[in-house]
Parts: structure tokens; C-alpha cells; sequence
């Protein structure tokens, strides 16, 4: 019967997430697709594409009656100017586009050039200028609109221009509800201007140093895992003997490795374009109360965001860029040490010192590990800490440490979250088993005391908010960061990347289906638990639950593969599975070359930094795309098999040969 149940909802799973596949990037006809076209928001979404004299050249906005605004432009150097306000829109690819403004010519002048323009739209792809106003100046405003057809490109640039290339002007235009939206080809009336970007280097901010990086180390990762699991089978035959003679040198050993190749990494290699990207948005952030920052800076959960105000407190206005990585990366960097030390003394438990040092050591020098708490990213580095110390809890039974370590992950990450269905399922799983009173008073009070815990540490990234009486606005935070990206894929590994969606808009059927997908989700794995109720199955389902969501859900970057590898790791070490070893070492390798290659593409290690998305026929991508989904469903599959049939193949010792006596 529960076999028939998992297969059920193992069904319902697929074909949720098949169509949320087909609604993605759908963009429904008559959708606005442009941000803040009425600029009743200021300038929020646009961003100016000149350097100007501000003292006689600029961008406002005003206010007319009833608290409606419009966009001005205005050139008053006495040579003129060209300036350029635009927004990047998501499209499709020979889809046709209504493209609409009202426009104002309030003065117009010559510059320095022959002839000069009014107020127009251009699409910067291939500098079509597909609306001009002329250079009438009049007191009313006039409605434009063009048709525009993307024939090679999934991203287009509307820009907003006064004057145009060789015809600087001098003078002031307005702009106001300026649109963008898919129409039908056969209601179009008027021409319809196709736009082609113009062919480019792929990826040209990567570099040579990069491109070193992404080889060696993925070389590195595969040798690591096939030596590892070589060195697995030798020390099985061997007698349960201390490296060395306490354990904690083995520990301190360990960590002492760890650290030194991150440290290392956070103050030679991580002091380029990407650390300076990194050190504007902290000082940004440092600039400001911390309540304000948290009302801007939403995609930061509230211990994450007071982390970063205080590194940007720290060192604004001082410092070098390898300075300031190393202080911004130093707890990242400290806790895969103490990460590191606890694989060691929790594998200890399940296997020999051995064996428990060689999985440790693994974790110690995976290049995606080193490489994120290196300097690429503050948050899973932490949040792999936070799951750990959270599900080792969990395997002991250690009810105040569980909540303590539940209530700090979610105050981390907004992930933390995916895993509370686990943690309450096991927790009702124990109160409903034992029926003791204390338990269900430790438990129960935890509840209670952790989510107004949760509100007050929170309050801080939304004190305005808070002081006004809205003591649950946190929560808004974490649904703007969880599910109003609208993005299908931001450059992982992930099923929608696979059929071209990578970097793709999200309607509204896609958000809702993948929500409706999510709920399914963690109903099915949680209900892979019930069958044994084993608390080492609980890690490995979360593990699992983590990975498919990094593969088979919206809004998933780069780094959200390797969240997951922390609790397989866990159950390798208590288990000894074979495949589900193996399945750990593809997704370290797959992780590490999503994370390093876009590291790579955006220039993180050059001079100038670019977020950047894998093009949409890129050859490698697609293949990736390819053995990350198939391995991910052969891991539900040995989950399911572990969870359900009781069925495990184990790692066995290697054969050694006996040497004959002569």
C-alpha cells in the first residue's frame, strides 16, 4: 500500500513539474513586461548608459497632479549630449513585441553635430531607433509605437534617448508609460522591425587564469572521489586503529587543511572584478540603517544581512579587496573548519577512525567547497555548517540543539526553510512514539519560544516595519526571496536550463505550478520516512529533497547544487552506500563546474564583472543540464529503493592479494 502511495505521489510529481515546464516562459500576450513604466517608483528598474555632468546634464523625475510622475531627460552642456536611460527585458525568440511610450519635446537645440534628435526609443541590440518624436517641440504629449521582432535573442534592451549617435542635442524630452508587451503577429498592422544582436565573443570576460581554475580542479574533483573511493575499500580491511594518538590531533590535522587552502584562496586568487562587485553592494548595505538596508537588500535573510553590515562597517572606505574577502569570507571559511571537525567525530560513530578521516578529508579539499567559502559566496558555505550541526542533532536525539540549530538556519538562509517539513515530521514522529510528557513539553515550548525568537532576531532588517506593528513583515522578505524571483533558471544545472529557459521570465501559471510541484515534493519525500522511521533515512531524504529542488524547481542558481551534498555525505558515512557514494562524487563534480564556470563567464577573476548566463545553445550547457537531471532522478531512485524495498549495496573491501611464503 505505501509502495502504491510513493508511486502515486512520485507521479503527480513529474507531471506537476512537467507543467510547470510548460508554462514557463510562456509569455502571455498583453503581459507588461516592463518594470516601472510609469515611473511612479522613481528610477527603480532603469539605469542611465552615459556618465553626464550632473550640474547641467541629467535624469529626474517629477510629479504632476494626483502624484503621477514622468521621466525627464534634459542635455544642457553647451555641446549637447546622448543619453540613454534603458531596462533589460526578458522575451522570446521571434516572438513580436508592441513596444509604446508618450513622449514630450519640451526644448530641443543643436550641438556639436550637424543635426540632432528629440526624444525617441531605440533597441540597443543592433541600435535600431524604432520611435523618434522628431524635433517638433510641443507642450502635449504624443503617443508612440513600434512593433519589434527578437529573431536570435531571448533579451532585449529598451532604451530611452536624448539626441542619438552623432547628433548630440541639447535641450529636455519627457517620457511616461513606456510598455512592452507580446501581441500576435496576425493584429499587428503597422511594420514590424526585427532585431538581431550582432555576433560576439561568447563568454569574453572570461579568462585564462579562469579557464586554469575550471580544468585543473575539475580534474582534481574527479581524482579526489575516484581516489577516495579506492582508499574506502583498502581501509575496510584494515583493524580499527587511531591515526594518530588522539583523535582530536586527526580533527586538528583536518581542520588545519581546510583552512589553509581557503584562507589561501580568499587572500591570493579572490581579489579581483567579483570581490570589488561584492565590496560595493556590502558598503552599500554598510551605508545605511541596517532596517533600511533589509527593506532593499531582500534576497539577504536577516543574520546574512547583519553579518554583512557589520564586515561593511568594518572596512568602508579602507582596505584592499584580499584584505576585505578574507574578513567578509572569515566565519564562512571558520565553519567549514569546524564542519570538517564534525564529519570527522560524527562519521566515527558508524565507521573507522580511518575511513572517518578520509570522509572528512574529502569534504576538506572538494573544490566546490573551497571554492564557495573561498570567496565566491558567503551563504552556503554557512548554511552547509547550519544543516549539519541541525540533522547531527537530529541523529542524537538532541531536541534543544535541533531547535537551535532549525531557528539559525532559517535565520541564515531563506533555504533553512525547505527543511522544517523534516525536522516536524520527526519531531511529531517522537511526540506521537514515546508519549513523554517532558519531550512533548521540550518540543512544543521550542516551537513556541523559536518563532517569537525568530520575529525579534529578525526585526532588525525590517525595524521600520516592525515599529510600526507589523511584527510578521520578515515573512514578506522571505516570499519576495523564495518565490517573486520570476526566473526560470539563473545558470544552474536544472531542467529548464535543459530546453532553453535559462535566465527566462516566469508567469503566473509557472509560479503557482511550481509551488503546487514543491508542496508535492515534500509531501512525497517526507512520506519516504514512514515507512522505517529511521532518523539516518530522515538526513538522506532531506539530501535528496534539496538536490531535486536545485534540479527540478524555479529560480535555482549556481551554487544551489551543492547545498545538498552536506547530508548525502552524512549518510555515506553512516551507511557505506556504494551508489549513493557515487551519486555524491558526479554531484560534486557537476557542482564544482557550475560554480566555477560561471564564476569564470562573469569575470569574477578578471577586471571587469558581469553577472552572466550560459548562452542559450551552448553545447556544454546542455549536456550538464542532461547528466544533472539523470543523476538526480537515479538518486530518488536509490532513495526510494533504501527507503521502501530495503535494499543497499555497500561498499565491500578491495580484493588485496596474499603474498605466498616461499
Amino acid at each position: 500500500m505505501k509502495k502504491t502511495i510513493c508511486t502515486i505521489l512520485a507521479v503527480i510529481m513529474i507531471v506537476g513539474c512537467f507543467f510547470a515546464f510548460t508554462a514557463c516562459n510562456d509569455d502571455a500576450y498583453g503581459k507588461e513586461l516592463i518594470e516601472n513604466g510609469s515611473f511612479d517608483n522613481g528610477s527603480s528598474g532603469w539605469y542611465i548608459a552615459k556618465a553626464i555632468d550632473n550640474s547641467k546634464d541629467g535624469t529626474t523625475i517629477k510629479k504632476i497632479d494626483d502624484d503621477n510622475a514622468y521621466l525627464v531627460l534634459n542635455n544642457g552642456s553647451t555641446v549637447g549630449n546622448y543619453v540613454r536611460l534603458y531596462q533589460r527585458v526578458a522575451v522570446k525568440k521571434n516572438g513580436v513585441y508592441k513596444v509604446t511610450a508618450r513622449i514630450r519635446n519640451d526644448s530641443l537645440k543643436i550641438g556639436s553635430d550637424d543635426t540632432y534628435q528629440g526624444g525617441g526609443i531605440e533597441i540597443t541590440e543592433n541600435g535600431a531607433r524604432i520611435i523618434a518624436s522628431g524635433i517638433e517641440v510641443s507642450e502635449n504629449w504624443t503617443t508612440y509605437t513600434a512593433y519589434v521582432k527578437p529573431t536570435n535573442t531571448n533579451e532585449i534592451t529598451v532604451a530611452m534617448t536624448l539626441g542619438a549617435n552623432g547628433e548630440k542635442t541639447i535641450g529636455q524630452a519627457c517620457f511616461d508609460d513606456v510598455s512592452v508587451q507580446r501581441v500576435r503577429a496576425k493584429d499587428v498592422s503597422g511594420e514590424i522591425v526585427k532585431i538581431k544582436k550582432p555576433h560576439e565573443k561568447e563568454y569574453p570576460l572570461s579568462t585564462k587564469t579562469g579557464n586554469v581554475y575550471i580544468i585543473m580542479l575539475a580534474i582534481a574533483t574527479a581524482a579526489i572521489i575516484a581516489g577516495a573511493y579506492v582508499a574506502y575499500r583498502y581501509l575496510l580491511n584494515k583493524e580499527d586503529k587511531p591515526l594518530l594518538k588522539k583523535s582530536w590531533m586527526t580533527a586538528g590535522a583536518l581542520a588545519f587543511i581546510a583552512l589553509l587552502i581557503r584562507f589561501i584562496l580568499a587572500g591570493v586568487l579572490f581579489d579581483q572584478a567579483g570581490t570589488a562587485a561584492l565590496r560595493a553592494t556590502i558598503w552599500d548595505i554598510a551605508g545605511q540603517d541596517i532596517g533600511s538596508a533589509g527593506l532593499k537588500y531582500t534576497q539577504y535573510a536577516p543574520l546574512q544581512l547583519y553579518y554583512m553590515w557589520i564586515v561593511g562597517k568594518i572596512t568602508l572606505g579602507n582596505y584592499s579587496l584580499s584584505t576585505l574577502n578574507v574578513l567578509l569570507q572569515l566565519v564562512p571559511i571558520i565553519l567549514e573548519g569546524a564542519t570538517v571537525v564534525m564529519i570527522y567525530y560524527f562519521a566515527k560513530k558508524y565507521a573507522s577512525d580511518a575511513i572517518s578521516a578520509l570522509l572528512a578529508l574529502v569534504y576538506a579539499v572538494l573544490p566546490v567547497m573551497f571554492t564557495l567559502s573561498g570567496g565566491y559566496d558567503v551563504e552556503v558555505p554557512v548554511l552547509v555548517f547550519l544543516l549539519f550541526v541541525t540533522f547531527y542533532a537530529l541523529t542524537e536525539k538532541d531536541f534543544v540543539m535541533l531547535l537551535i540549530g532549525s531557528l539559525l538556519t532559517c535565520l541564515w538562509s531563506p533555504i533553512g526553510i525547505y527543511v522544517l517539513p523534516f525536522i516536524v515530521a520527526y519531531e511529531v514522529y517522537i511526540m506521537a512514539k514515546t508519549k513523554d510528557k517532558k519531550t512533548i513539553i521540550t518540543i512544543c515550548v521550542g516551537w513556541f519560544v523559536s518563532f517569537w525568537l525568530f520575529l525579534l532576531i529578525s526585526a532588525g532588517a525590517v525595524a521600520s516595519m516592525f515599529k510600526a506593528g507589523h511584527i510578521v513583515y520578515i515573512f514578506k522578505n522571505y516570499y519576495l526571496n523564495m518565490f517573486n524571483k520570476q526566473v526560470c533558471v539563473s545558470n544552474a544545472f536544472n531542467l529548464y536550463a535543459l530546453f532553453g529557459l535559462n535566465g527566462s521570465s516566469v508567469n503566473n501559471t509557472a509560479f503557482w505550478l511550481n509551488i503546487v510541484f514543491s508542496v508535492i515534493l515534500i509531501v512525497y519525500t517526507v512520506s519516504l520516512y514512514f515507512k522505517n522511521f529511521n532518523r539516518a533515512e530522515l538526513v538522506l531524504i532531506a539530501g535528496f529533497f534539496l538536490t531535486a529542488m536545485s534540479v527540478f524547481s524555479l529560480n535555482m542558481n549556481e551554487a544551489t547544487l551543492a547545498i545538498g551534498l552536506i547530508l548525502l555525505l552524512m549518510y555515506v558515512a553512516v551507511s557505506g552506500e556504494e551508489r549513493l557514494f557515487w551519486v555524491f562524487g558526479i554531484l560534486a563534480f557537476m557542482s564544482f563546474v557550475n560554480v566555477a564556470t560561471i564564476m569564470n563567464f562573469s569575470g569574477f577573476l578578471g577586471t571587469t564583472f558581469k553577472t552572466t548566463y550560459f548562452n542559450k545553445g551552448d553545447a556544454g550547457y546542455i549536456i550538464a543540464n542532461i547528466i544533472a537531471c539523470i543523476t538526480v532522478l537515479y538518486y530518488g531512485w536509490v532513495v526510494y529503493d533504501i527507503t521502501t524495498n530495503d535494499k543497499r549495496v555497500f561498499i565491500q573491501p578491495l580484493k588485496i592479494k596474499e603474498k605466498k611464503e616461499i
